[in-house]
Formats: C-alpha cells, sequence, structure tokens
C-alpha cells in the first residue's frame, strides 16, 4: 500500500478525535500509521525534501482542510479538536456513506462549499461561498506544523520589540516577555499543576531562594527558569544564582532569560552540575530559523530529556568546534601549524620555519573555503540541465497543493506547476499557496527583497560567484534579454535603484529555484527558509 494521500485520511483524522478531547499532531499522526493504515518503518521514515515526514506532512494537510471546512479547531498550538459540525459530519458519514466519500472527493473548494451549504456557520449567509481566493488565506493555525510554530515565535518577537522600550522591571519582563513564551511552549502558565511562579529553591544556609518559574509535566518538575529585566547582561553572576538553584531541584534543563534572550543550560559534563556554559542561546530579537527548529524540542508534546540531551551535546560541542575553526583561521596556533607540517613537510621544524607555515596554512585554508562555497554554488547552475527526471520532486495530490489539474491536464500526463514558499527572517512571507500566485512571481518578489537589503551589487557579486566557469547565464543583469543555456530567450522583471533598471530572470524550475536562493541565502547569511510544496 502506497502512503494515503489527504482525502484518505480525512475519515479517520475525525474518527480518532471524536471524543470532542485535544491531540497533538504527532499522536495523531502516529496513531493512524498504526490503525488503520498499517504503515510499515519504511513508509513512516520517508521523508519530504524538506525533512519532514511524508504521512506527517499530509496528516498536516489533512488538518488544515479539516479546519477550513469548519470540522475541526485549533484550540492551542499543535492540537486539534472536533466540532460540532465535525460531529454531524462523522454521523452523517455513518448513515450516508456514499454521499460524503464523494463530497470528499470534490476538488477543496467545493467540499468546503458542500459542507458549509449542509452545516451552515451561525451568523454566516447561507448563501456565501467559499473562494478559490479564500483558500489561500491562510492563518497561523492553517499553516503546517514547522511554520506555525515559527510564525508564532516571531510573533512574539515583533511583540519584544514594540515593547522593549517601555519595560522598566523584572516584574514587566514576566509579565509582557516570559510568561507569553512558556505559553507559546505548550504550558500554560494559569495551571499550577503546569508552571509554579516562586519555585522554592533552598540552597544550604540560604533559605527563601526561589526560581522565578517551575514547569512541570507528568507532576514532574522539568525546567526551571530565572528571568532578569530586559536588556540585564546575563552574566556569571545571574548563571551562578541559576547553578545553585539547579543543584536543589530535580530540573534537568535550566533557562535563563532576560525575555529576549534564552540560555538553556544543563549537566553534560558532570552529573547533577550545571554546565557553565548553555547548549543553546536563542535570541527573540534575531531569529534563526534552525535554532528555532531546535527550540521545538522543549515544547509540552514533543518534550523528551533524552533527546534534548542528546541534542544538547550535539550543540554545545559543534559550537565549540566551529569558534575553535574561526579561531584557527584568523590566528592559527602553533599546534595546528604543527598538525599540517607533520603532514607535508619532512625537514626540520625550525621556529622560522614553522612561522612561515602559520601563513601557508591561514591562507590555504581560507582558500580551500573560498572554493568549496564557489563549488557548491555553482553546482546549483549545474543541476538545471541535469535530466528532468534525475530530480526529486515532492510528491503531492490536489488536497496538499489546494489546486485541481483539468482534465487535459490529467489525460495527457502534465505534471501540476510546484508551489514555492519563501520566508524571510523578518516574517515575511512569499508564497504561491496562500497568495494565489506562480513560483515565478514568488521568485521575484523574494530576489527583490533580496535586492533591497543588500544591494544590486552585492547580489549580482553573489550571482557571479554561483555561475559556472565560462557561463554567461544571470539571476539579475542590466540586459532585459536572458538566454538559458539552450539560448533559449527567458522572460524577466524590471527593478530600479538609482535610476538604473535591473532585469530579474524568470527562468529555472521550481525546485532549481529553491536552490539558488538556499545558496544566495547562504553566501549572504540571509537566513531564508524555501519549500517547494
Amino acid at each position: 500500500m502506497n502512503i494515503p494521500n489527504s482525502k484518505s485520511i480525512m475519515l479517520p483524522f475525525l474518527q480518532y478525535i471524536d471524543d470532542s478531547q485535544e491531540y497533538h499532531r504527532k499522536n495523531i499522526a502516529e496513531a493512524l500509521a498504526a490503525k488503520p493504515f498499517k504503515l510499515t518503518p519504511e513508509q513512516k521514515a520517508e521523508l519530504m525534501p524538506s525533512g519532514t515526514p511524508v504521512f506527517d506532512y499530509r496528516c498536516d494537510w489533512t488538518k488544515t482542510h479539516l479546519k477550513k471546512a469548519g470540522l475541526v479547531e485549533i484550540p492551542k498550538h499543535g492540537y486539534s479538536r472536533i466540532t460540532d459540525h465535525g460531529l454531524a459530519f462523522l454521523e452523517a458519514w455513518n448513515n450516508d456513506p456514499e454521499e460524503i466519500e464523494d463530497a470528499i472527493m470534490k476538488s477543496p473548494a467545493k467540499f468546503y462549499d458542500y459542507v458549509n451549504n449542509r452545516w451552515p456557520t451561525e451568523g454566516k449567509n447561507d448563501n456565501d461561498q467559499i473562494s478559490e481566493e479564500s483558500i489561500e488565506d491562510e492563518d497561523d493555525d492553517q499553516t503546517l506544523a514547522g511554520m506555525d510554530f515559527i510564525k508564532e515565535i516571531r510573533n512574539l518577537s515583533t511583540k519584544i520589540e514594540r515593547h522593549k522600550d517601555i519595560i522598566q522591571n523584572e516584574e514587566m519582563t514576566k509579565t509582557a516577555f516570559v510568561m507569553p513564551f512558556i505559553n507559546l511552549l505548550g504550558y500554560d502558565v494559569s495551571d499550577p499543576t503546569e508552571v509554579v511562579p516562586e519555585f522554592t529553591a533552598d540552597f544550604g544556609a540560604r533559605q527563601g531562594e526561589k526560581v522565578d518559574y517551575a514547569i512541570f509535566k507528568d507532576d514532574e518538575v522539568i525546567m526551571i527558569v530565572e528571568c532578569k529585566k530586559f536588556g540585564t547582561d546575563l552574566s556569571d553572576t545571574h548563571t551562578a544564582q541559576l547553578y545553585r538553584y539547579f543543584s536543589v531541584t530535580h530540573a534537568r534543563i535550566a533557562v535563563l532569560t532576560d525575555g529576549a534572550l534564552y540560555r538553556f543550560y544543563t549537566d553534560l559534563e558532570r552529573s547533577n552540575i550545571m554546565d557553565t556554559k548553555p547548549f543553546l542561546e536563542f535570541n527573540l530579537l534575531d531569529i534563526q530559523d534552525p535554532l528555532a527548529n531546535e527550540l521545538e524540542r522543549f515544547t509540552k508534546p514533543d518534550f523528551n530529556l533524552d533527546t534534548i540531551r542528546i541534542a544538547a551535546g550535539d550543540l554545545k560541542y559543534t559550537k565549540k568546534i566551529k569558534q575553535t575553526l574561526v579561531a584557527q583561521l584568523e590566528a592559527p596556533t602553533e599546534e595546528f601549524v604543527q598538525f599540517f607540517l607533520s603532514s607535508v613537510y619532512s625537514g626540520e621544524r625550525t621556529p622560522a620555519k614553522i612561522q612561515q607555515f602559520t601563513g601557508i596554512v591561514k591562507r590555504a585554508l581560507n582558500q580551500f573555503l573560498d572554493e568549496q562555497m564557489n563549488q557548491r554554488s555553482q553546482s546549483v547552475m549545474s543541476e538545471e540541465e541535469a535530466a528532468e527526471g534525475s530530480v526529486e520532486v515532492e510528491e503531492s495530490d490536489e488536497w496538499t497543493a489546494d489546486k485541481v489539474e483539468s482534465d487535459d491536464e490529467h489525460q495527457t500526463g502534465k505534471s501540476k506547476p510546484k508551489g514555492l514558499v519563501v520566508t524571510f527572517p523578518d516574517g515575511t512571507v512569499f508564497s504561491s499557496e496562500w497568495d494565489s500566485k506562480d513560483q515565478t512571481e514568488v521568485w521575484v518578489e523574494a530576489i527583490r527583497k533580496l535586492l533591497e537589503q543588500f544591494g544590486v551589487k552585492r547580489i549580482m557579486e553573489v550571482d557571479l560567484k554561483m555561475r559556472r566557469p565560462g557561463s554567461k547565464e544571470r539571476i539579475i543583469s542590466t540586459d532585459a534579454t536572458f538566454r538559458n543555456a539552450n539560448r533559449r530567450k527567458v522572460p524577466s522583471t524590471g527593478y530600479q535603484e538609482k535610476g538604473i533598471t535591473y532585469f530579474i530572470t524568470h527562468d529555472h524550475k521550481a525546485e532549481v529555484k529553491k536552490r539558488l536562493l538556499d545558496s544566495i541565502s547562504g553566501v549572504l547569511g540571509a537566513g531564508l527558509k524555501v519549500e517547494v510544496l
């Protein structure tokens, strides 16, 4: 059996949550994978190019469509709960399965119309219809799970940026910034069984010691959070205070924060003794998507201490190794130089020779990194000429893409165009799925925003680095006439800077556009998240 699509998942999804309780997305996916679909371990492990399990991805889209139809609601991040209309839908299926199954087989918009006409929403005109345009109007609850969490993080970031100048003390920091952050992780700050403020952490002769928050799960304290006024230097003094609290509580995760910067600690080096350095630093005023993904490990449904500690070791020591490499690139130590000398030089290692090789090692390493970056960028352009069948494409169906292929396309076997979603660190999202645009418009808008951020000169430098040797192809040019590798003319869009008109190519498939944007982002450090749907 193939991995089921969103249509096939819809009824089992509703049946699983038909007791009107709240269910987390991962629990739903795991349950449905086991029964009724009985997926094999290989099927459950099959991933999209983005790294998301295919079945989980389709379950997320099923939730999106059910919510649009009013059959489920999202009580909080990552959770689903069936609505009265959802229960009525299941009852109707029990009475007339053929009619309901026929409705599910329709296009998404027609399915939404069917549900709305049969079970009108109170206060909504019965004649109102859900248009194709409104299908694209996604709110936070309707996006896929990973993007959903990052969007909530960005919303909190925006709030902090807006209010940071009026924060006057620690209590304001807690109320305005820290408590919303704890809520965002899925812990209810109003529930004293989950979040305990002013948790007692007496240490020896020090009585009356209290940590700002203790977070509980299954009646066990799993995290402690110590807060300082926004803008406070989270120095060694504050770390020492948290160090004491850590040693007298059962929590293995400790957090020090000023409401924007969060430092996560554990006991990797000595059991039950907090490390002096954090394994993760997350700054809500400088969000990096890979770290946001790491942050999701601390959410209530995902929290697993063993998994977090494994990830903590990877993060901590990877960071240290990177810092060491950066330092060696700037000023190689004698020990580092000696390591290379032992492999490439058999003569006497005099102080003068070591001094000579210090410069050689520094230049060689920096040249090597530049060459690797150029090769990686140029490989993106080379992939464009690969055979079409060699490109791995994410599997999609009409319910995943919210688009229906025409009868002609179905008969001729033409594949549907792929959607493109580009998310910038500031929260800006350009999407062919949500904004009724094709992926070329998304590409152009993303390039325009990069041009506004970094300037034409810098983008053209990156463009040149990414190009294959001898190639005259361009991403952006002062010449409106683009030609692809086969010398075919390619459309373009104009962009003006300082009175000069530049042109952005429309060439490349969605998968190649993603690779190009990933590569541009990598060179510029732009922090883009690019997905092909």
